[in-house]
């Protein structure tokens, strides 16, 4: 029986002849190896780009219903504004009780003083002072402590007015 070639050469020659052929072809792979890189690179940057393109996209359409919102709001806000400006202070009052403290409170600030402090005038005390709380806290967010502080004690100035005496509130009105 004859034994196969491969098995008749030493370990050593086989040795010798496999990392010589891995030595000439390193650089054949290393180079197969780059344009295969190269190329899940540039399918990533092209998936990369779609993506961005597709977001951009998106953020446009979400800039624009963002814009025709908010002029809804604007014009809506406007309406309701010259709505309850015409509204009777007793009728009104009723309403915007029934709303909640931030609504009641951004629509009585955006009405003039007046016809504010005779709807507040005409609201349960409970209802009417957690609203100008909360007025108080928009005033205080928008100018700062300084102005919140004036309209505290603008408040707290009504307040001990309306509670001192009926002959004292005469004096305070001449």
């Amino acid at each position: 029986m004859k034994m196969p070639a491969a098995a008749a050469t030493p370990p050593a020659a086989n040795s010798r002849a496999a990392q010589s052929y891995c030595e000439n072809i390193a650089d054949a792979a290393a180079d197969a190896r780059f344009l295969s890189q190269k190329a899940e690179l540039m399918k990533l940057d092209d998936e990369l780009a779609r993506r961005t393109a597709l977001l951009e996209q998106k953020t446009n359409e979400y800039k624009e219903w963002l814009g025709r919102r908010n002029e809804f709001l604007r014009k809506a806000e406007q309406s309701l504004v010259e709505l309850y400006t015409k509204v009777k202070p007793d009728a009104a009052a009723a309403q915007i009780a029934a709303m909640d403290e931030e609504s009641a409170s951004a629509l009585l600030i955006k009405l003039s003083t007046k016809k504010s402090s005779a709807i507040l005038d005409e609201m349960p005390p409970e209802k009417a002072a957690r609203i100008v709380a909360v007025m108080i806290g928009a005033f205080r967010e928008q100018d700062g402590p300084a102005s919140a502080a004036a309209v505290s004690n603008e408040g707290a100035r009504k307040d001990a007015a309306k509670s001192a005496s009926p002959s004292r509130q005469k004096e305070d009105k001449s």
